[in-house]
């Protein structure tokens, strides 16, 4: 499903998984692009990425994007052995992921978040995992819970997330010096 105007909302939606496959693309299940929108009070699960390279069954790629009281859960972008697959959940460009419930996705990294920029504030994020298979020592796979580049989390509960590789990080991984997190429980 896209979403692609200021305006627009969604609410109340179950958006109910399926395989897909796109190559390089994002937001494989919901996408808010760069015209901004709103999904509210809904859930997105059990999509799995069905080819390389995809990101997030769910992206926000706009200042006027909004995702809002929603659970993101069982979803898997870790599909290929070879091709790295980044976000099972919540891949936020820019916007606001607000009041959510990141549960339970699988990907090579940044299982539940991957936040490049915009706020993501009062969520659960819980239960995620990072997984390679056949990767054995390889340093790859980070951030199972939230793997931030940029943007900022504040008052979210981050818990349980793993990773089943030799160098992952299970919680969270900071990278860079636009990546900030504020009043989070770990």
């Amino acid at each position: 499903v896209s979403v692609n105007h200021a305006g627009a909302v969604i609410e109340g939606v179950t958006f109910q998984g399926k395989t897909v496959s796109c190559r390089n693309a994002t937001g494989f299940g919901v996408q808010i692009g760069a015209n901004g929108g709103t999904v509210r009070v809904s859930r997105v699960t059990g999509f799995i990425a069905g080819s390389y390279s995809q990101t997030g069954a769910v992206e926000l790629n706009s200042d006027y994007a909004v995702l809002e009281d929603c659970v993101v859960d069982g979803n898997n972008a870790s599909y290929s052995n070879d091709l790295m697959c980044w976000c099972g959940g919540v891949y936020l460009q820019k916007g606001m992921v607000r009041g959510c419930q990141i549960l339970t996705n699988i990907a090579h990294q940044a299982a539940g978040l991957y936040i490049k920029g915009g706020t993501a504030d009062d969520c659960l994020i819980a239960g995620n995992a990072i997984y390679y298979p056949d990767r054995g020592t390889t340093d790859l796979g980070t951030g199972a819970g939230v793997y931030a580049s940029g943007g900022m989390v504040t008052n979210c509960v981050i818990t349980a997330n793993r990773a089943f590789i030799y160098s992952g990080v299970g919680g969270v991984r900071l990278e860079g010096t636009g990546a900030k997190l504020a009043d989070c429980i770990i």
